[in-house]
């Protein structure tokens, strides 16, 4: 991303805010949105197949006749970790963003650390934050959502888990693509109504 931004910025004479933009468009919408497909492959197809195994094994007909509830013990606590996880890995990549832009800065775009950290605040509001926070969070109930329904209704043996897998990859990644597109029009908004009508 910083040297992306660098090419556009140095045309200008403003690398100065390389730091801040970076940040800022890391915050608003790479990081989120990457964070969300590395979560979906790895954490989100592990929940489908988990689940979609004690499907077809029956393992969750028997927690059903134990008197418990499989949604409960079974669909529940993977539904939070998956939202929790999701957050807490944008706060983990945002800082590995913010430290690997400023090194590259430093060693390959001969930009100065110190005016690279400097304008991060200057730039990054908190309507940057809350973007990035929504963001995670309703990626995170996306790929929840889809992994845990596809796992929880797999039928047809061996075979259906692995369909189920797959249909459950393809449908969060392009659930969390529209969700994107409507979280982005939707803050933009809202940001707007705030700037123009409350004064904020």
């Amino acid at each position: 991303m910083a040297i992306q931004i660098h090419l556009q910025l140095r045309d200008f004479g403003a690398q100065a805010f390389l730091g801040g933009l970076s940040a800022s468009v890391t915050l608003r919408n790479v990081g989120p949105l990457l964070i969300a497909f590395i979560l979906s492959g790895k954490v989100g197809a592990y929940t489908t197949a988990e689940l979609g195994t004690m499907q077809v094994t029956d393992q969750i007909s028997a927690i059903r006749c134990l008197g418990m509830d499989p949604i409960r013990y079974l669909v529940a606590p993977r539904f939070l970790a998956v939202v929790v996880s999701s957050f807490l890995l944008l706060v983990i990549g945002l800082m590995t963003a913010i430290g690997g832009g400023a090194l590259i800065a430093a060693l390959d775009l001969g930009v100065n650390t110190l005016n690279y950290v400097q304008n991060i605040p200057t730039i990054v509001t908190g309507w940057s934050i809350l973007t990035g926070v929504a963001k995670s969070f309703v990626f995170g109930v996306i790929i929840a959502a889809v992994s845990c329904y596809r796992g929880y209704t797999t039928r047809n043996g061996a075979s259906g888990v692995g369909e189920n897998v797959k249909s459950a990859s393809v449908q969060t990644l392009v659930t969390i693509i529209i969700a994107d597109f409507a979280l982005s029009n939707w803050i933009g908004g809202l940001m707007d109504f705030c700037t123009e009508v409350l004064g904020w």
